[in-house]
Formats: C-alpha cells, sequence, structure tokens
C-alpha cells in the first residue's frame, strides 16, 4: 500500500456534494467522530472484561476527550479505545468514508447523520489521525487535506487509541474553540455515549479540564 494517495476528482466531487448538503449542520463532525471513538472505547472494555489482555489492561479505564486551542485554531478528539492497523485506518479514511458520504447524500432523508470520516471537512482545512491498534508496537499516522492523503508508520509510546486533530477553518475556529458551545453541540448526543468525557483547554498556562458525563 503506497503512502500518498491523491483524492481522484470523483472524490473530491464527493466531499464538496457532502459539505453542500449538510452545511448547515456543521457541528455534526463532533457526533459523528465522538460515536466513533466511544464504539473503539467499548471494544476495548468488552476485551477487558473477557479477561483478554490482562497485563495490558490492568489499570486501563476508557476515556473520550476534547481538546480545543484558540490560539492553534483547532480541536482534538482522543481516545485510549482498541485502534487501529495501517489497513483498518485506510479502510477507515478512505473506503468506509466513500461509502457513508455516499450513502448519506443519497439518502432522501432530511436527518444530517452518520456522515463519515469526511465529515471533517464540514469545518476542517487538514487533519491528522494518528492511532495504534491494541498490543502493537507501531502506531500509523494519517494526514490530509482536500486534495489527497499521507499514510505512514510514526513514532508513539503512548498506548492504544485514536488522536483525530483538526485545523479549522477560519470561519468555524471561534465557534469550536468556544468551551459554551461545544458542551451545547455535545449535549444533543451525549447520551449515546458510554465512555467518560473530558473537555479540556489551556487558559495561560494552566490546563483545564471539565468532565461532560
Amino acid at each position: 500500500m503506497s503512502n500518498n494517495h491523491k483524492f481522484t476528482n470523483e472524490l473530491k466531487q464527493l466531499v464538496s456534494n457532502l459539505k453542500n448538503k449538510a452545511y448547515t449542520n456543521s457541528e455534526v463532525f463532533l457526533k459523528e467522530l465522538l460515536q466513533n471513538a466511544n464504539q473503539a472505547v467499548s471494544k476495548l472494555k468488552n476485551l477487558k472484561d473477557e479477561n483478554k489482555y490482562k497485563e495490558e489492561l490492568n489499570q486501563w479505564e476508557g476515556m473520550l476527550e476534547v481538546y480545543f486551542d484558540k490560539a492553534d485554531g483547532s480541536i482534538t478528539i482522543v481516545d485510549n479505545g482498541i485502534g487501529m492497523n495501517k489497513e483498518e485506518l485506510f479502510d477507515l479514511t478512505h473506503t468506509i468514508a466513500t461509502k457513508k458520504a455516499e450513502s448519506f447524500l443519497s439518502s432522501n432523508s432530511k436527518e444530517v447523520s452518520n456522515l463519515g470520516l469526511y465529515s471533517l471537512f464540514l469545518v476542517g482545512v487538514k487533519a491528522n489521525i494518528i492511532s495504534k491498534k491494541l498490543a502493537e508496537d507501531t502506531a500509523y499516522k494519517w494526514t490530509s487535506d482536500e486534495d489527497g492523503f499521507t499514510l505512514a508508520p510514526c513514532i508513539n509510546d503512548e498506548g492504544s487509541g485514536t488522536v483525530i486533530y483538526i485545523k479549522l477553518k477560519d470561519e468555524f475556529a471561534k465557534e469550536f474553540t468556544n468551551k459554551d458551545i461545544l458542551k451545547e453541540y455535545i449535549s444533543k448526543f451525549q447520551d449515546s455515549l458510554s465512555t467518560n468525557l473530558y473537555i479540556s483547554y489551556h487558559e495561560g498556562l494552566d490546563e483545564k479540564v471539565e468532565k461532560i458525563n
């Protein structure tokens, strides 16, 4: 599998159509990404409940985190779930993302949901995803803008899980780096999350962490 991939004209058009159809519901990317993260944590919890990977999961407790950075104009979603290997990360960011976008665009439903990973382009100009699968040594990094993406191994000494960094478009940076607005958006679907969720940010040199559910 090559490390560098250019989006085809068809895929660029797909992303453009997705943005056009869902433009008034830009916050839907939060639901999409946090529910995916919640599923990843649930898979690991099931393994722990089955007494598998006892050494790796001895002190493990599932968590989700939304970190926003006003100065950088970015938002980052973190989970310590089961993580993904290279093939699974490619599948999520290309195959599954394409199928979900196509399904949404072909639907007559007025509900804006289940858009897939490309929903991040509703608000983001570029994104990085770093994921490390449970019990594997190598992490992989997906880096993308609207023209294409790279997928390559990277150094990550942390445990399993996934980090999604989104550099926000200027018109969305203020909105999605506002704690109160984020909490309002998340409140609409937080009952669907079975994992402890935190919002974190910096005030001056101090890091603030707030538990949401």
